[in-house]
């Protein structure tokens, strides 16, 4: 009896381990589960959740990752490790194929390929974590969602794809694309006003004979061009005076949301371009050599100075820091000349995001909670502004109740020193932000400190202010702006962008004729430009417009227009 008392008093405190055990492990799991909650999805470990987003496009990744402090705030936030791949089409479609495992977190700018994910399993339906980790990728820009899961879906109607970008991409000053010109010469020639391409052709003549070589002793031209971005870069310097944009038709015209007919129509902005340097060419101002160099050749030229006007406001940042900083008070600056009537590259609205910006998360991952979380909070606008503006008390501060940037950030941008973007990571690249940095954030203030008054002012340079003074403006933005109030100048507000974004991608035959069509006006534009008459730029017109017919390009145009009237129609439906 005693031996059975004994053993029962040890099986007792045997269970009673056992139930203090258990309880224990209970406590420590629901800790773990709050945990996984709380870092989103995580599996509850304190360790950061490695991630890596392949994407398509110029992202100048490296082994380190992103050493900036921007990115290794939202990393802290979100409790991951945020590592970039760069992913060019081609790759991407080899990995696709061999069934290679694949990044955690996708950008793909190819419409076929984001549905044949779909159609193969490759990406996932994010709808299970929408409630709990994707709020913001629902709620902000709604027509954004429908239009994913109409447009880029299954059956199921399920948010495979998130189009990044969306939004109002504001007025930033940079203008875009346009008539962009030494600002030191133009004053040289006593600022004449310009109304038509014939004065500023005239013009650019001039500067050039007043200035025929750089210091160094290179030629110099009015204008060139480059012959690695296709149609675009022949195109775009006429396109703010033809309120024309690039879209996924070819050219869109903002004012009446219809697509440009680019091959049949004689009279179009991709002749009137033509014509315009070939009129350059006749007055010998024009770089011939530029019809066979590539983008990098020609922005080496804008840094050398060798232009006198330039397509892009991005392509003469190097030159205008380089001189800024030789000279702080230098008139030697590229400027965007304003001419009555020319529409600014700005305030597009992309409500339902840039259809080559899609964001999704493939079947490799192992955290898809957390995919979803961080993509959420790149379309969260306190995201955006931590990646376009740094970190409150840092990079700004609150200031009689509005953010405002500090002025030590906006001078050191100023300025042009490396710290801003390469350590600081300010202005962060764009291909990662899921809303417009031109958006404005709930706090009444843009997403990027960068775009208020207080900071234009700050960051001009000696060559912005003689500009806005030129033009009785506080700053160079506030120069287009008056100009817009006084209906002398126009942006792209009036683009209805969800059209674009709905367009369908064409059929095989299609595809074939379109490269077919760009190849023949490609081959066709060197001869119109180089023309020595107005006869002679005729006759090279009705040659390639011969041989865009026999190659297809009614069948070209019908289809697309109805594909354009389609998407009309979605959009109509969509924006209900």
């Amino acid at each position: 009896m005693k031996r059975i008392m004994k053993w029962k008093l040890l099986l007792i405190v045997v269970m009673s381990l056992v139930l203090v055990f258990l309880a224990a492990c209970s406590k420590n799991g629901n800790e773990g589960n709050k945990e996984a909650t709380e870092n989103g999805g995580s599996t509850g470990e304190s360790e950061p959740v490695h991630l890596t987003w392949g994407i398509q496009g110029d992202t100048k990744a490296n082994d380190s990752g992103w050493p900036y402090d921007t990115i290794q705030e939202m990393e802290k936030q979100l409790n991951i490790k945020f590592d970039i791949v760069d992913l060019p089409e081609e790759k991407l479609k080899l990995m696709l194929s061999s069934g290679t495992e694949l990044p955690d977190i996708i950008t793909t700018g190819n419409q076929d390929i984001a549905k044949q994910m779909i159609e193969g399993g490759l990406v996932i339906a994010m709808d299970p974590y929408l409630e709990q980790y994707g709020s913001d990728i629902v709620n902000n820009f709604p027509l954004r969602a429908n239009f994913s899961r109409k447009s880029l879906s299954d059956s199921s109607e399920n948010l495979y794809w998130v189009p990044f970008q969306a939004g109002n991409d504001g007025f930033t000053g940079s203008f875009g694309v346009g008539y962009f010109t030494r600002w030191d010469y133009f004053k040289e020639l006593g600022a004449p006003v310009i109304g038509s391409d014939e004065e500023y052709l005239k013009m650019i003549a001039e500067m050039v004979k007043a200035h025929p070589t750089t210091e160094d002793g290179k030629k110099t031209y009015g204008f060139g061009l480059f012959t690695d971005w296709n149609k675009w870069p022949y195109v775009m310097l006429k396109s703010s005076t033809n309120f024309v944009v690039d879209c996924n038709a070819g050219f869109c015209d903002v004012r009446t949301n219809e697509i440009v007919d680019m091959y049949n129509d004689g009279d179009n902005i991709l002749w009137q371009s033509l014509q315009f340097y070939n009129k350059a060419n006749q007055m010998g101002i024009f770089d011939t050599d530029s019809l066979v160099q590539k983008y990098a050749d020609y922005t080496g030229k804008i840094t050398g100075g060798q232009y006198m006007s330039v397509l892009g406001s991005w392509m003469f940042n190097d030159f205008n820091t380089a001189q800024a900083q030789k000279d702080p008070n230098t008139l030697a600056a590229y400027e965007p000349i304003p001419i009555e009537g020319m529409s600014a590259y700005a305030n597009a609205n992309y409500e339902a995001g840039l259809a080559n910006r899609l964001v999704g998360i493939t079947k490799s991952s192992k955290n898809p909670a957390k995919a979803v979380e961080l993509i959420n909070f790149l379309n969260s606008y306190d995201g955006i502004r931590l990646l376009q503006s740094g970190i409150q008390g840092v990079h700004w501060d609150m200031v009689d109740g509005k953010p405002q940037m500090k002025e030590e950030v906006l001078k050191a941008a100023a300025s042009g020193d490396d710290k801003v973007k390469k350590e600081w990571g300010l202005q962060f690249d764009v291909n990662f932000a899921g809303i417009s940095p031109g958006e404005t954030h709930p706090d009444g203030a843009p997403l990027s400190l960068f775009n208020t008054t207080e900071a234009w002012k700050l960051s001009m340079t000696a060559a912005d202010k003689d500009f806005a003074e030129h033009y009785g403006a506080e700053t160079k933005n506030d120069v287009y702006i008056n100009l817009k109030e006084e209906g002398k100048f126009f942006d792209i507000s009036t683009w209805k962008t969800g059209i674009n974004a709905l367009l369908e991608s064409p059929p095989d035959d299609i595809k074939r004729i379109g490269t077919q069509l760009e190849e023949i006006w490609l081959r066709g534009a060197p001869s119109a430009i180089l023309a020595k008459t107005d006869e002679e730029f005729e006759a090279a017109k009705q040659d390639t417009l011969k041989k865009l017919k026999a190659a297809g390009s009614e069948k070209y145009w019908a289809w697309y227009q109805e594909a354009w009237e389609n998407a009309k129609s979605k959009y109509a439906e969509f924006a209900k």
